[in-house]
């Protein structure tokens, strides 16, 4: 009975402490600047549902990538000012209610033309290397695939129309 308390006890220790060391675990992407703002009664309105995401990044010639939760366009870049971390940003309505923002690069590949997809059922997917991360309740973590790290995380401010994405 002492055996099985004490390898019980010791278990426990071990779950405990290796959760705590993923937390503090901090994503390799580079830092880079990141500001910019959407409006979320118009060109973001896909993140009026749960699940909806919006992702952008910059392209060659002042042309900007736009994908609203499936809807893909390349539009000229007029947002002067905007910068768009390493490899661009996705915003992300989980299902908890929160907005949450990411650089769109993989922490495994950290290339920045290998982005992550995101996925209206909490997912992002790389292509590249397979890894899945959960976007939808558990900030980023990979739940498959070969990445140890979080996606890089940005900070959400929201006012009433506008959502504000800066680091």
């Amino acid at each position: 009975m002492r055996a099985m308390m004490r390898a019980l006890c010791i278990a426990f220790a071990v779950l405990v402490l290796g959760a705590c060391e993923r937390v503090n675990v901090k994503s390799p992407v580079l830092d880079m600047p990141v500001y910019m703002s959407v409006n979320l009664m118009n060109e973001a309105i896909c993140l009026d549902i749960l699940g909806g995401y919006y992702e952008i990044y910059p392209m060659a010639d002042n042309r900007i990538h736009v994908n609203r939760s499936g809807q893909e366009e390349v539009l000229y870049n007029n947002r002067y000012g905007e910068r768009y971390g390493f490899s661009g940003v996705a915003i992300y309505h989980t299902f908890d209610g929160r907005f949450v923002a990411y650089d769109l690069c993989c922490p495994h590949e950290l290339h920045e033309n290998v982005r992550i997809r995101c996925s209206m059922d909490g997912t992002a997917r790389c292509d590249s290397c397979g890894t899945v991360y959960n976007i939808g309740f558990q900030n980023g973590w990979p739940t498959s695939g070969p990445s140890q790290y979080p996606l890089k995380e940005y900070r959400v401010v929201q006012s009433v129309n506008e959502i504000m994405v800066m680091n």
